[in-house]
């Protein structure tokens, strides 16, 4: 995967401490300047989608499934809500974000955000997320 086109004149990189791989604030933040970067290319109309997001950290490093699952709920309701006419999406009400993708269903060697275990149940982020889609409108 390359990065997109304009990226690569930038020289710098940003490091998150492991505490902060839940912060909604760093979140928004990053949105916000992809979609900056975005309408300065013209490109606002276009959606944004937010593919593979969640949390990796295991539990022992401080993110138990009541972590993950307060992040989980968090995002889904800052990705609804976000909304900027100057840099949203004009057709979508000027949302930032069009649609997400939580990561993921299940991967054994990231096990933190499963929705499902290794014999297909849910898990407790899994029954947040079945929660928020039956009880969000």
């Amino acid at each position: 995967v390359n990065m997109p086109p304009g990226f690569y004149i930038e020289q710098r990189g940003e490091l998150w401490e492991v505490e902060d791989h839940d912060s909604l604030a760093l979140v928004e933040e990053q949105i916000r300047a992809m979609r900056r970067w975005m309408a300065s290319r013209g490109l606002q109309e276009k959606p944004l989608w937010i593919t593979e997001y969640g949390i990796l950290m295991p539990e022992e490093y401080g993110f138990p499934p009541e972590r993950v699952s307060r992040f989980l709920v968090g995002s889904f309701d800052l990705f609804q809500s976000l909304r900027d006419e100057t840099i949203g999406m004009p057709e979508d009400g000027h949302r930032l974000v069009q649609r997400w993708n939580w990561y993921s269903a299940r991967d054994s060697r990231y096990p933190t955000g499963n929705l499902f275990d290794n014999w297909g149940e849910s898990t407790p982020v899994g029954d947040t997320y079945w929660e928020y889609l039956r009880t969000t409108p």
